[in-house]
């Protein structure tokens, strides 16, 4: 049986109104602020709300255009108001703001005449602390009643661009309401506003904490509501080869009620009362499936003629070639498929053969068309994937056949059969190691119409799951889909060649909880939907983190992959002489990620890690290996001490200036150490023009330790801040 392996990466977006496995009890259900009395006017709503917004904001006099929008797909009544320049203006300016009810949710502006991007990094002329009373004072002149419950948090500050982005959260009784968030940005020397956005239910009310239940009874109600299942997953080598992790997963992770330690009724009531719009304040749900296939390289054919020449590459695949199944051979075994049969009226549409080459297997893509019904422009189409030598089916899909009756009931019982069936005759090497899942031995779900007639789904997709020691193989999976009529119109697999599977050892769950417990704290979060009819359900809860372990009890993330501790803050630089240094690069996101929170800041730093420190200021990805002609030809240089030769080379090739410090006879040294007819003058002089170093001796060789090799990055920002 071919292991032919397709990657998928499936995400899912969901947002305020409706998020999977969140769960609580109501505390209140608010007034309803979204609908206007109806003695008031759509004139007289729209004035009042632009009333509010100019009583707040100072419009300036050139913006002399205005223009507005009503939105009333919301729930909640909301007006877009937009000023700028006339068409006949030397430069276009505008301001939009958004306003729905009393709160301004959104402000945008291009009136701040700045490139707010640059070429080369800076630091913000602004501090933390700063910043933070800058954004405070911005939204309380925006939503002066709202900011009693707003609190500030720096989230990024850009080196190569003007930004400073702050993080607002609504915290209400000392809890955090998980859904009203957003953030504003400023300009990170000046502190203008650039432009914010935020959610925020006004009129939400919120149940106090004081009655919730400790930490330690949230934690045992969180082990008790777990049961964990082991499940291997698969990840790839360094040589691309598979390999089986096992990891020991939480079915739980959905919100706990603060006030009794149950399952949180949060999804079921959102799921029967929550509004189905969007949000003026951003709130929505969405999906977003990405489906991506393993890279392969197309075979390219190649002829004889006129006496050229070939390689022995070339030789190679010419001769593979001749084992290619003609299109012929290939119509003829999917006229001859059991479940396939392809009718003699489909014709060839389309076909591609394709080389995997990590495993020197060939592929073809073959598609297969026919006129539907005689009408001009539909088609029924059969696509298919095959093994091109053997002829072995991979996978196809089609639409071929007419309407189905949606009116009588899934034969369920009976295409099972058919499935394993077929399940066995596409899979026959490896169908014993898989079982149909639980999931599709349900009886599909039916739907009432206006007569109150019932109506079937016309076809199912039935799920073989890969086990091995009794433990399920995540991503492998045989699928069959079957309409009511009992064909089977399309069958696809994902089988990881893996050597060999961890043993299951005995998992000791009190165990697993206790090494959880001592780096995951649950807390306390409000949490809030919108019903139908517009008002607002509040829930206290204690959020769940998720819960992943290998068999020794290590916390893991959800593939497997060992934790990094995440990083909030060096604690063992007070006092280094690089202190203000190390403290500027970390307050612009530049830290060694090294998934701790010590610097070791007199450890020798490597040229790997230097390059990642590079990486960071210049926002780019630099290759993880060291540029000097010295080290080229020895293994894994990147592990190598830097010296401050080695950091100017790397310095100058992430500057872009490798050709010009290259030139040779016209640098001048620089440094009292280092003559004039060093191969490496160049880098040197560059990299000391730039800031990078200060004084008069380089020390060429001289190893940096890692508070060191900070230094001097922030030495060369700072001469451009």
């Amino acid at each position: 049986m071919t292991k032919y392996t397709l990657s998928k990466i499936a995400s899912i977006a969901l947002s305020a109104i409706m998020i999977s496995g969140l769960a609580a009890i109501p505390v209140s259900a608010a007034k309803n602020p979204g609908v206007a009395a109806s003695s008031v006017s759509a004139q007289d709503e729209m004035k009042a709300a632009l009333t509010k917004v100019k009583q707040r904001v100072t419009i300036p006099s050139e913006l002399s255009e205005f223009t507005y929008t009503e939105d009333k797909s919301h729930i909640f009544k909301s007006y877009s108001f937009k000023w700028s320049t006339p068409d006949d203006a030397k430069e276009y300016k505008y301001m939009t703001i958004a306003i729905s009810n009393n709160v301004i949710y959104s402000y945008n502006t291009n009136y701040l005449d700045k490139d707010f991007y640059t070429d080369t990094p800076t630091f913000a002329k602004l501090s933390e602390d700063e910043l933070l009373a800058k954004a405070k004072e911005h939204f309380k002149k925006f939503n002066p009643d709202l900011i009693s419950e707003a609190e500030f948090e720096i989230d990024s500050i850009g080196l190569k661009n003007k930004y400073a982005k702050i993080k607002i959260n609504r915290v209400v009784n000392g809890v955090t309401d998980i859904y009203d968030t957003g953030t504003i940005s400023l300009d990170k020397d000046t502190g203008e506003l650039i432009n914010f956005s935020f959610s925020w239910l006004e009129d939400a009310e919120f149940a106090s904490p004081k009655d919730a239940i400790s930490e330690e009874e949230a934690n045992k109600a969180f082990k008790d509501l777990s049961n964990i299942t082991p499940v291997y997953v698969i990840s790839y080598d360094e040589n691309e080869e598979p390999v089986a992790k096992l990891v020991y997963r939480s079915d739980f992770s959905e919100f706990i009620n603060a006030y009794d330690g149950t399952v949180s009724t949060f999804n079921d009531d959102a799921s029967k009362n929550a509004a189905y719009y969007t949000l003026p304040f951003g709130k929505y749900l969405y999906f977003d499936y990405v489906i991506e296939e393993e890279a392969v390289t197309e075979a390219t054919e190649n002829s004889a003629e006129g006496g050229v020449t070939f390689t022995p590459e070339e030789l190679k695949e010419i001769e593979a070639s001749k084992e290619i199944l003609s299109a012929d051979d290939v119509l003829k075994l999917l006229q001859n498929d059991k479940y396939i049969k392809l009718s003699s009226s489909y014709t060839l549409s389309s076909s591609n053969v394709y080389k995997n080459t990590k495993t020197d297997e060939y592929f073809a893509n073959y598609r297969y068309t026919t006129k539907k019904n005689n009408v001009q422009g539909i088609y029924d189409t059969l696509r298919v994937n095959i093994n091109a030598k053997t002829g072995e089916i991979i996978s196809f899909d089609s639409n071929i056949g007419k309407t189905l009756d949606n009116t009588k009931k899934y034969p369920l019982s009976e295409n099972i059969k058919i499935a394993e069936a077929a399940a066995e005759h596409y899979c026959k090497d490896i169908a014993s190691g898989y079982k149909l899942s639980e999931q599709s031995k349900e009886e599909p779900d039916f739907w009432v119409d206006n007569d109150g007639k019932k109506h079937y789904p016309t076809s199912k997709i039935f799920y073989f799951n890969r086990y091995v020691n009794n433990v399920i193989v995540e991503d492998d999976y045989i699928s069959i889909t079957i309409d009511s009529t009992g064909k089977v119109i399309s069958f696809s697999f994902n089988h990881s060649d893996v050597k060999s599977f961890p043993a299951v050892t005995k998992y000791d769950k009190d165990n697993a909880f206790e090494s959880f417990f001592k780096d995951n704290k649950l807390e306390l979060q409000y949490c809030t939907y919108v019903t139908k009819s517009g008002s607002i359900s509040t829930y206290l809860v204690y959020k769940t983190k998720c819960f992943y372990t290998d068999s020794k009890y290590n916390l893991v993330d959800y593939y497997g992959n060992e934790l990094n501790e995440e990083f909030t803050g060096y604690t063992d630089i007070k006092g280094i002489p690089q202190e203000k240094a190390v403290k500027i690069l970390e307050m612009h996101g530049v830290y060694l990620t090294e998934g701790s929170n010590k610097l070791s800041p007199k450890t020798k730093i490597t040229e790997n890690e230097f390059t990642s420190l590079l990486s960071q200021i210049f926002n780019s990805y630099i290759p993880y290996y060291a540029v000097t002609n010295e080290l080229a030809d020895e293994e894994d240089t990147g592990n190598k001490v830097l010296t401050n030769m080695s950091a100017a080379k790397l310095f100058v090739n992430q500057l872009g200036g490798s050709q010009f410090a290259e030139l040779k006879g016209i640098y001048k040294s620089v440094f009292t150490d280092l003559p004039a007819t060093d191969e490496n003058v160049g880098y040197a002089a560059i990299a000391k023009a730039s800031g990078l170093f200060t004084g008069s001796k380089l020390e060429p060789n001289k190893e940096l330790t890692r508070a060191e090799a900070m230094q001097m990055l922030y030495n060369y920002i700072s001469t451009n801040s």
